[in-house]
């Protein structure tokens, strides 16, 4: 018998919420959280979430400490893996393909974003060690989809996760890149957008994301989406 759509997406509604509080309990019993956010609302309708990536469990800190649910982008190969795949697909994870320019991946992000969604993306493209960060600059795609769409974009910084030890997840307030939606943008300007974006989620902590000139930058994680994207 096949599931009805209306019965499989109340089906699909359970999980995230299962999931959710799951993962709440199981981030709270390794490490103390502690959310900080400023006196702005977190935005309604569409928005993309920005943040820093160094450990897995940085998905799980933003998910599960803003009200909203948040649609992950998540590197195609992740969906082949059983249960997982099949859990994380249920979940709305976006999938990308980081070995080809993934178009699909690209019109699945504009649409959760045209249906008034939030999207989740490290600007980064890749967990990265505080040792490399000179070496693994954002990519454009975080920018480039907040120029196209005009969506508010708000930064989160979450620090390093050490076992039963604080972990920060600082919000900040949210802002619209300053670029016109209708602009043709070089791969350079984008790659400034970029940089604004990290200098953003960095000063959050206090700290000076250290920008390269362009040109600088590594080539890890330049597959995937058009003008770039990130994945967990």
């Amino acid at each position: 018998m096949k599931t009805r759509p209306n019965q499989q997406k109340m089906e699909h509604h359970g999980l995230r919420i299962f999931i959710r509080g799951l993962l709440s309990v199981l981030l709270h019993l390794l490490y103390r959280i502690k959310v900080i956010k400023p006196e702005t609302p977190f935005p309604e309708g569409p928005v993309m979430i920005v943040a820093n990536h160094r450990h897995y469990f940085d998905v799980v800190a933003v998910h599960v400490t803003v009200k909203r649910w948040i649609y992950w982008i998540a590197k195609k190969n992740l969906f082949s893996i059983p249960v997982m795949g099949s859990l994380i697909s249920k979940v709305g994870a976006i999938p990308v393909d980081r070995d080809k320019v993934d178009i699909v991946a690209a019109r699945g992000i504009f649409g959760h974003l045209k249906k008034g969604d939030a999207v989740g993306i490290f600007p980064q493209g890749t967990r990265v060690p505080d040792s490399r960060l000179a070496e693994v600059m954002p990519r454009s795609g975080a920018a480039h989809f907040a120029i196209k769409t005009d969506v508010p974009l708000v930064p989160v910084w979450v620090d390093p996760f050490r076992l039963f030890r604080t972990v920060r997840v600082i919000y900040g307030e949210p802002f619209r890149l300053d670029a016109n939606s209708r602009g043709k943008y070089t791969h350079e300007e984008l790659e400034d957008y970029s940089c604004e974006l990290m200098s953003r989620i960095f000063s959050l902590a206090g700290l000076t994301f250290p920008c390269q000139t362009h040109g600088q930058q590594t080539a890890e994680g330049n597959e995937g989406l058009p003008a770039a994207e990130s994945e967990i």
